[in-house]
């Protein structure tokens, strides 16, 4: 990635770029169930929203709009919310690496 890509915006406005990480770890602590992290997130988007002269319901509003800017559009909630139905192993499982190329 070169550093003119690095420094472009993925949502047009700074304080929405500044969530977009914070959405990341969001969702593997949700999936992890991870509620500590979870709160501690929820912690740092207020913070950075406050940099920005935002008020703290901004932080929910931002991860969320992103969360579902990064879902498919028309896909139904039961397809979106099936990995809470994987088994436990499956649900924490690594993702699998890929194979040595030969």
């Amino acid at each position: 990635m070169s550093d003119s890509e690095l420094d472009e915006s993925l949502t047009g406005d700074p304080m929405t770029d500044a969530l977009v990480p914070l959405v990341e770890q969001l969702a593997d602590a949700v999936f992890a169930g991870d509620a500590a992290t979870i709160e501690g997130l929820r912690v740092h988007a207020e913070q950075i929203v406050a940099g920005y002269g935002r008020p703290a319901i901004d932080a929910a509003w931002g991860l969320a709009v992103i969360a579902a800017g990064m879902l498919p559009g028309g896909a139904p909630p039961r397809l979106l919310l099936a990995w809470r139905h994987l088994p436990d192993h499956l649900a924490r499982a690594e993702p699998a690496s890929p194979s040595p190329a030969p």
